[in-house]
């Protein structure tokens, strides 16, 4: 099982800024040159990571990886300048750094835009054609779904957190006897990961049926 993370895919992300200059916030050896008030967005440190538009132009830089509105902002490092980039001209993106939203062992994390207006999914397990995303970015209630080549499925939804990958979750057992029609309980699995790499398996065979 590969749980990071698609490379193939469309990726994405997206936060936004009120700007006014002032405040240095250090990260990665680099200084933020804006102060967004009393924000999220203003304790997020930035992280080092490219964005593909759609037009084809890459921009590189630090990001500040919190999801706020429908845009977001990059310090470009070849212009040493702030950018304000929209969701609706994002193609992808990667943010690198073994931060708060980098699980992976590549040292780096995907994220995908399904249409969503001010958050974008990030990418937890892929293997062949099925992968698996959350919502980490999303205020509130949160969500993990399976994307295939013929449908995009609810897990399941909630207000836990969702990287605690060595944990049995009830909540997928219950999905594999939902979805399958099987009788696994917890003790057919002796990690996260082996319902995960159980449930792309099963998802994989009915896509190439």
């Amino acid at each position: 099982m590969n749980r990071l993370f698609g490379k193939s895919l469309p990726l994405l992300l997206a936060i936004p800024s009120t700007c006014s200059y002032g405040q240095k916030v250090t990260a990665q050896g680099r200084s933020w040159p804006v102060n967004y008030g009393y924000t999220p967005m203003r304790r997020s440190p930035p992280l080092k990571g490219f964005i593909v538009l759609h037009s084809g132009d890459t921009l590189k830089g630090y990001i500040k990886v919190f999801a706020f509105h429908d845009y977001y902002p990059i310090l470009d490092t070849g212009t040493n300048k702030v950018q304000d980039i929209y969701f609706s001209d994002i193609g992808s993106m990667r943010i690198y750094n073994n931060g708060p939203y980098n699980n992976g062992p590549q040292g780096y994390t995907d994220y995908v835009n399904f249409g969503d207006r001010h958050f974008l999914w990030r990418l937890d397990w892929k293997k062949k054609d099925v992968a698996i995303y959350d919502d980490m970015l999303h205020m509130g209630m949160h969500r993990l779904i399976m994307v295939t080549p013929k449908a995009r499925i609810t897990l399941y939804k909630g207000r836990q957190w969702f990287e605690y990958y060595d944990k049995i979750d009830p909540l997928l057992i219950r999905f594999i006897n939902e979805r399958y029609k099987t009788g696994v309980s917890d003790g057919n699995f002796k990690s996260r990961g082996e319902i995960i790499d159980y449930i792309l398996d099963k998802e994989n065979s009915l896509s190439s049926q």
